[in-house]
């Protein structure tokens, strides 16, 4: 979620996000009550609001694009420094040392080889000791989220 919402907004954006409502705030601390204040304050909130809404809706899409994956049967061995993956639409090998993050969400694994560079892993048709052997061979350096 973090590199989606900075993806987004960028670090910069969001720190001047963050010292526009800290600004406001002091201001409406101390008694500040002019239209300036109150203007900027309306259009922080439009952002965030505007922002929120679009953020939501690519999340929401990016969900239904991975429900309407079709389940096929995944092999996954491991031969040493490599992973193999075969499914019906084709098969890769893999190193272990290519993957920099784990995604674990309800019906199947992104491995993620870069950003929005991913392999999706159906976890249903996969046993659970298969599932650790690959969650225990990632390098340290991987992110499971």
């Amino acid at each position: 979620m973090k590199r989606r919402l900075l993806s987004g907004v960028g670090v910069l954006g969001m720190l001047a996000i963050a010292v526009t409502i800290a600004t406001l705030a002091s201001l409406l601390w101390q008694g500040d009550r002019s239209w300036v204040v109150g203007a900027i304050g309306a259009v922080l909130f439009l952002f965030v609001a505007v922002f929120g809404s679009i953020w939501r809706c690519r999340h929401v899409e990016m969900r239904n694009k991975l429900a309407a994956l079709p389940s096929k049967q995944a092999a996954v061995t491991s031969t040493g420094e490599r992973i193999e993956i075969e499914t019906e639409a084709g098969a890769t090998s893999l190193p272990w040392t290519t993957f920099s993050e784990l995604w674990k969400l309800e019906r199947c694994w992104l491995l993620f080889l870069a950003h929005n560079n991913f392999i999706t892993l159906p976890t249903d048709d996969v046993t659970s000791g298969t599932l650790e052997t690959i969650e225990a061979r990632l390098p340290k350096t991987c992110k499971i989220n």
